[in-house]
């Protein structure tokens, strides 16, 4: 008996996750800000449960850290944070790079490239969500790629560091067409089949990346430069979610009438 295909439907869990993940790499939440899921569930109209899930979620991803008996926090990042991440990720990437070019297959080459494609044109949509997106997929498809489940492990264990990272150099002045011109010369290097050569990209490409964020951060610049300054967030606007006065997104917009994904919602409410 064949059974009627189920269409795919994002959940509740999957809206909250989408809006608090968004708002994080955009810098709405600053780090060391406590995300109380009470407030959250007003803001969103949403009950506890989903929002409790989605801040797992994100504690997995790394993009939320849960400390015991006190609740989910943004991640601070400081500038040692910043050199063991990159000093880790220059020895595995250059790694994951190297093993893939050297079983790489024209699946892995296509992924690359059009990853590649996508990055340019978000970059020139000056969408530096999606570009950071884009950019660490293209990462990832190297580290699966690799086919190392050690490496696998360790990659992804600083994955959402990186992706951070990612949402911030991006918008070093310059940064952006650098990058770009680098991720093209991985793709290139994958090509010929070089796995020397792609690795020699790729920690070039981590290490332009680093000196890029330290000399845009200081250490003393650092908690401001991750805050929603008008440079880091151009849309500006008041952060409703911890601004204290808490308005209700569900009294403005309905709990679940509007057709709009929720965290579309969210966000327009965040501008």
């Amino acid at each position: 008996m064949r059974l009627p295909a189920l269409m795919h439907r994002k959940t509740l869990s999957d809206e909250a996750y989408l809006a608090l993940r968004s708002a994080i790499l955009s810098r709405r939440f600053t780090p060391g800000d406590k995300l109380v899921v009470r407030k959250l569930s007003e803001a969103m109209g949403l009950s506890p449960t989903p929002i409790k899930e989605a801040l797992v979620a994100l504690t997995r991803e790394g993009l939320v850290e849960a400390r015991a008996r006190r609740g989910y926090y943004v991640p601070r990042i400081t500038m040692q944070d910043i050199d063991e991440t990159y000093a880790l990720r220059e020895v595995v990437e250059g790694l994951s790079a190297r093993l893939a070019t050297s079983h790489a297959n024209a699946k892995l080459l296509d992924e690359t490239a059009s990853l590649l494609a996508k990055m340019r044109r978000y970059a020139k949509e000056k969408d530096f969500e999606r570009y950071g997106d884009a950019d660490l997929a293209f990462h990832h498809a190297l580290w699966q790629a690799s086919d190392n489940k050690r490496l696998i492990q360790v990659a992804q264990a600083i994955a959402g560091q990186i992706r951070l990272f990612i949402s911030t150099s991006a918008k070093v002045p310059g940064r952006l067409q650098a990058s770009l011109k680098e991720h093209s010369a991985l793709v290139q290097a994958i090509a010929a089949g070089d796995p020397q050569a792609t690795e020699a990209a790729m920690r070039n490409h981590v290490r332009e990346a680093w000196v890029a964020l330290k000399n845009y951060l200081t250490e003393k610049e650092l908690s401001k430069s991750f805050q929603s300054d008008a440079h880091l967030n151009p849309r500006g606007g008041p952060d409703v979610l911890h601004s204290g006065k808490n308005p209700k997104i569900a009294a403005k917009h309905g709990r679940r009438q509007s057709k709009r994904p929720l965290h579309v919602m969210l966000l327009k409410d965040l501008k």
